[in-house]
């Protein structure tokens, strides 16, 4: 299969820097929160680089040998370099592990066969009655629309309740953002208001591309190719441009 992306285990990668960074890797430690903030938060290579040599300056680590050697090997298992390959977020197996631990506690090991089937199939009408019981409550609920932008009522039409509130979130982070048309109606610089206040290394500027007449729209941090979420940068120019509420989330 020569178009199958291969990567490392992001939950694995955390694991090993708990075990070889010692006292640098605790839950009081600001480095632990640092380093999760460049493994998780970075979108861009050049991002990621600068982060890196500024985490490695700030703590005095640059002997490290783990993180010498986890760099090396970056491009396994950092999130900007796989920006381009749609993954839906699921960076870990921690999914399938959790499964199989879910399976443990319905089926007892070696156990018969007639006792398999007779448990899996408790697990899974437990599973789905557990499944209805949110749908159930999703439409009584319903969701908040906190910022009355007809792009938010859309997706809180298509989004399921988990992904609107990432929506939210992205939302609510493009408000920090400025529009600045650069080639009419096909590309847009998205700057941070504040980008002074930042981290030196956090990228100010993001170009946003609009293809198709408006009917799909790209970003350089490439996070809808990566996960299948608009980014911040993405609904700014959306709202700057007064669409979304008829827009096709692809």
């Amino acid at each position: 299969m020569p178009g199958t992306t291969h990567r490392w285990c992001k939950w694995h990668v955390l694991r090993k820097a708990k075990e070889h960074l010692g006292p640098h890797y605790t839950k009081r430690s600001d480095f632990r929160a640092a380093f999760h903030k460049v493994v998780n938060e970075m979108l861009t290579v050049d991002e990621f680089e600068a982060a890196w040599a500024d985490l490695l300056d700030r703590y005095k680590l640059h002997n490290n040998t783990f993180l010498i050697q986890i760099f090396e090997v970056m491009h396994k298992w950092a999130k900007p370099y796989f920006s381009g390959k749609f993954c839906a977020k699921q960076t870990s197996t921690q999914r399938s592990e959790s499964a199989n631990h879910l399976l443990k506690g319905y089926i007892p090991p070696a156990c018969p066969m007639n006792l398999f089937v007779k448990q899996y199939s408790k697990l899974q009408f437990d599973r789905e009655a557990e499944e209805g019981f949110q749908e159930k409550r999703t439409r009584l609920g319903g969701v908040v629309l906190r910022y009355n932008f007809p792009l938010e009522e859309h997706a809180s039409q298509v989004y399921t309740r988990t992904m609107f509130e990432m929506f939210g979130q992205a939302l609510y982070r493009a408000g920090r953002y400025d529009v600045e048309e650069v080639e009419r109606g096909t590309r847009y610089h998205v700057r941070h208001i504040e980008a002074e206040k930042r981290e030196k290394w956090c990228r100010e500027m993001h170009a946003v591309d609009v293809h198709e007449g408006g009917a799909r729209y790209t970003c350089e941090c490439s996070l809808f190719e990566h996960m299948g979420m608009l980014c911040c940068h993405a609904i700014e120019v959306l709202l700057h441009l007064g669409c979304g509420r008829y827009l096709a989330f692809m």
